[in-house]
C-alpha cells in the first residue's frame, strides 16, 4: 500500500482528535514507510479528519509515478470569529522541518 494512502488512512482512524501545531512549528501527524504528512504554521487545533482531504488533494495532484507523493498546500481553519492559516506537508521523513 501506498504510504500516502496509509498515512490517510491514520488521519481518517482519528479523525475526532485534535490535530495541533504551536506557532512557528510542524507537527509529524502521520508516519509510515519513510512518508510522513505535517501540519505547520501557527498555533492550531483542528480535528484530524479535517485534515483528510487536503492530503487527499495533495496525494491525487502531486505523486511522482507510483512511488512517492510529495507537495504543500495552503488552507485555513475557522476557530470562533478568527480564520487561522495553516499549510499540510505530505513529504517522505521530515524534509528538515522540526517535529514536536
Amino acid at each position: 500500500m501506498d504510504a500516502t494512502t496509509e498515512n490517510i488512512d491514520h488521519l481518517s482512524k482519528v479523525s475526532e482528535t485534535s490535530c495541533n501545531v504551536d506557532a512557528g512549528n510542524c507537527h509529524r501527524l502521520s508516519y509510515a514507510n519513510l512518508s510522513g504528512i505535517l501540519l505547520c504554521n501557527y498555533r492550531i487545533s483542528t480535528n484530524c479528519g479535517s485534515l483528510v482531504p487536503l492530503a487527499t488533494k495533495v496525494q491525487q495532484t502531486c505523486q511522482v509515478d507510483n512511488f512517492y507523493t510529495f507537495g504543500i498546500i495552503g488552507d485555513s481553519s475557522q476557530n470562533a470569529s478568527d480564520s487561522i492559516d495553516l499549510h499540510l506537508v505530505v513529504a517522505g521523513e521530515t524534509m528538515g522541518y522540526p517535529i514536536e
